[in-house]
């Protein structure tokens, strides 16, 4: 009856069997203190110069976000064996504009206004990716989007 529920949420239920469960914890482990301090150095490169005082919060919010990805990949997803998190080259991109708003944060009204627009920014390129592979998977897509990567 567990597994018809698991079923019935999209959960996989068959599939990867592990040999012990010490195996995937200690994997599970690995991969956690690995994206930590992935998170801290995305956080740290994106919220530098005028915007560094806002790195505990960056910090938290890159961390709690690469949780909830992890999550709903793991719960959700048809390949028995995934780890996912933040990405090397959105962060370049988002560094890159966050250089550009600390060269022009004496135009805003300072430093917490930056750090909100910096916040939007990541939010919105966030919702944005979520929506487009949202429709990939929708238009089975997923071939494109493997030859891609």
């Amino acid at each position: 009856m567990f597994q018809k529920i698991l079923a019935t949420l999209g959960i996989q239920t068959t599939g990867y069997r592990p040999k012990s469960i010490a195996t995937d914890l200690t994997l599970g482990a690995v991969s956690s203190v690995d994206y930590i301090l992935w998170g801290y150095t995305f956080a740290a490169l994106i919220f530098s110069g005028g915007l560094a005082g806002y790195l505990p919060l960056a910090v938290s919010v890159v961390l709690v976000s690469t949780a909830v990805i992890a999550i709903v990949v793991a719960v959700t997803s048809s390949c028995p064996v995934n780890i996912a998190g933040g990405e090397e080259q959105a962060v370049a991109i988002l560094a890159t504009i966050s250089v550009l708003i600390n060269v022009h944060i004496t135009e805003l009204s300072g430093a917490d206004a930056a750090a909100a627009t910096m916040f939007v920014i990541m939010a919105l390129s966030a919702i944005s990716l979520g929506v487009c592979f949202h429709l990939a998977a929708r238009f089975n897509l997923s071939p494109l989007i493997q030859l891609m990567l």
